[in-house]
């Protein structure tokens, strides 16, 4: 196991407070800001209904896209088409690759790997809909489900090697929950407001600590949900 230091940027991971308008919840003054880069657009791609918790998938010089019942991996030079997959099912969770493996999760429960030339390699029926897009690492493909499960699929066959569940909250945010994968550990984001660390191999929590502490009456004033994706360095 790899000895690193770590270093969560605050920004990086956005823990939600959502609460009821009244003075003493004041918006945030807006600040001026001038662009470090000058970017424009060098090409670009359209989806049917994309719905769902969807995000592309990028990995050396090529970009998967999904968008109804549709993926498209896109040479991310010139955004040609190198090749179409198509479901049952919309894709609604999404995606994850590592260049070689590519994984979505349907509308329908399903998780689908697909291998480097879009051919379907299997697939698992989940507890819920993905939460956020997949995780590939290790030789796993690592899924979070709207019910607040993490579980973790061996690559190449499909069989499943760990699960780790908390107790879900009466209430949560719903937006997309990306997780973060280095070396051995997964960095999760809890609705608690905690960040929890998994080792990779067993699903085992390694540690656990606090991004922010729920303030006020209501439920949707408690809310402190941490989403995004945490970075470290």
């Amino acid at each position: 196991m790899k000895n690193f230091s770590l270093t969560l940027a605050a920004a990086a991971l956005a823990a939600v407070l959502v609460g009821c308008s009244s003075p003493k919840h004041e918006p945030a003054e807006l600040v001026s800001f001038t662009p470090a880069i000058n970017v424009s657009e060098v090409w670009s791609v359209s989806m049917p209904n994309a719905d769902g918790f969807l995000v592309p998938g990028l990995f050396d010089e090529s970009v998967w896209v999904a968008g109804g019942k549709e993926l498209v991996r896109l040479d991310a030079r010139t955004g040609n088409k190198e090749w179409t997959a198509s479901f049952d099912s919309p894709v609604v969770g999404g995606v994850g690759t590592d260049g070689y493996n590519t994984a979505v999760g349907l509308e329908n429960g399903e998780l689908v790997v697909l291998n480097a030339e879009g051919k379907e390699d299997w697939k698992s029926k989940l507890t819920s809909e993905l939460a956020g897009p997949p995780v590939i690492t290790n030789g796993l493909v690592i899924v979070r489900t709207k019910d607040m499960r993490v579980s973790a699929f061996e690559a190449s066959s499909g069989e499943q090697q760990w699960t780790f569940q908390r107790n879900q909250l009466a209430l949560t945010v719903r937006v997309p929950i990306s997780m973060t994968a280095r070396d051995n550990f997964l960095f999760v984001g809890q609705p608690n407001g905690n960040v929890v660390i998994l080792d990779v191999n067993n699903g085992r929590p390694v540690f656990e600590f606090p991004v922010a502490q729920a303030k006020g009456i209501t439920e949707v004033e408690r809310l402190i949900d941490v989403v995004g994706a945490p970075v470290l360095n």
